[in-house]
């Protein structure tokens, strides 16, 4: 007994584990960064894109991450799917946020399937003809209620949007997420409808048993013969199974049954379909190194009119100077309205520790400056008497501590 596995070339994707940042200098969309990954993969991979326009970030981090996982997160946060198109030539992977990037397909040249339960069936099906042997429908209870809330530090405010996912019976709570990286209400709008999409689309399941190969993830299909269920539907998930030896003819009847089967999961075409968000975003956990960047102003850092700093963070090759990250906020030890604050600016190659909102990877936050043996305290055991304040020019305060 043996047993293989067959996957498509896009899981190479999963063999590349790396720490990236994208955006700094030049934004780019969801759909610019997975073009970009599929373009330096280690083999070639056929890809369409089947997208409306989505917003250009300027700072979007893979952290230790496969290229698989960092794909799919950034996918299922906006509400992208993706699915394998069968050629001649291969498969082709296809990205797509409507049903419209679905392929209808045929039976043989018959535009439905029809729908034969065994024990109803009366007339032998010829060996080519397929069929599907039984349907059935799985509701489950959904939230009705999807809420979403976070703060917008650029704003700054709180950004709060509620959207309904729907009504009657089925739909019960409020599901409220603080969080996500809301940089607008049209942005947290449109991610609100996207999970609600996401939990319709699992809310009404037509589960099938069928022999028919056409019947594959991506597939949208018409159901012809059922007492209930004559519609048109989407197969989002499949599992398929034969066995050998098989008899002649990929459909055709063996002793025990028929060669090959399969048993899919699939939604009426109509309604929309969303991935479920499954796979996990890392954590901003502990603190991360980086050093003060961008071009020296003579010998100080660069920041912008909010007093914010761009860095390299050690997580991640060295990009082009100035090009390490999007500005990032200092934390400070006093500050207030009205230019109120107490501020010491950074000069480039400092050594800065630096935390995360919420434990968003993409929020980073400086949280101070660090010494090493590179750039060292103006205090240390032989002048540890004194309480010193010393400005990169060369002035100083010092207070003593020590004996009159």
């Amino acid at each position: 007994m043996f047993q293989f596995v067959l996957r498509p070339r896009f899981a190479v994707a999963e063999l590349s584990v790396a720490s990236r940042i994208y955006g700094p200098g030049q934004p780019m969309s969801v759909d610019d960064i997975i073009k970009e990954q599929l373009n330096t993969a280690s083999i070639g991979i056929p890809a369409e894109f089947n997208l409306d326009r989505y917003p250009k970030r300027s700072y979007v981090v893979q952290y230790n991450e496969s290229d698989l996982s960092f794909i799919s997160r950034l996918c299922e946060r906006n509400g992208i799917f993706y699915y394998f198109k069968q050629e001649d030539g291969g498969e082709t992977v296809v990205f797509g946020d409507k049903n419209l990037a679905f392929t209808s397909v045929k039976f043989g040249g018959r535009p439905a399937i029809s729908y034969a339960h065994q024990r109803d069936r009366k007339v032998p099906r010829g060996v080519d003809e397929s069929a599907v042997l039984s349907f059935r429908q799985r509701r489950v209870l959904s939230t009705k209620t999807i809420a979403l809330r976070d703060y917008n530090e650029t704003v700054p405010s709180v950004v709060s949007v509620d959207r309904e996912v729907g009504q009657g019976s089925g739909f019960l709570g409020k599901a409220s997420r603080f969080g996500g990286h809301l940089t607008s209400e049209a942005e947290a709008t449109t991610l609100a409808q996207i999970r609600a999409e996401q939990v319709c689309a699992s809310q009404t399941m037509y589960i099938a048993l069928s022999d028919a190969p056409e019947l594959r993830a991506g597939a949208i299909f018409k159901l012809q013969g059922h007492p209930r269920f004559d519609h048109e539907y989407l197969v989002v998930a499949a599992d398929h199974s034969a066995y050998r030896p098989a008899p002649a003819g990929f459909r055709a009847f063996a002793q025990n049954g028929r060669a090959y089967q399969n048993m899919v999961h699939c939604i009426r075409s109509e309604v929309p379909y969303r991935p479920v968000a499954m796979t996990p975003a890392p954590l901003g956990a502990g603190l991360h190194t980086a050093k003060v960047d961008g071009e020296a102003w003579n010998g100080r850092a660069e920041i912008d009119d909010q007093g914010r700093y761009k860095l390299q963070f050690t997580f991640t090759e060295e990009l082009a100077k100035g090009r390490g990250s999007g500005y990032v906020r200092k934390l400070e030890p006093y500050a207030g309205p009205n230019r109120t604050g107490l501020q010491f600016p950074l000069v480039p190659g400092t050594e800065v520790l630096v935390g995360y909102m919420n434990g968003d990877i993409d929020r980073p936050v400086v949280i101070g400056a660090v010494h090493n043996p590179d750039m060292k305290p103006g205090v240390t055991s032989d002048t540890h008497v004194f309480n010193r304040i010393t400005s990169q020019s060369g002035a100083r305060i010092d207070i003593c501590d020590g004996p009159a």
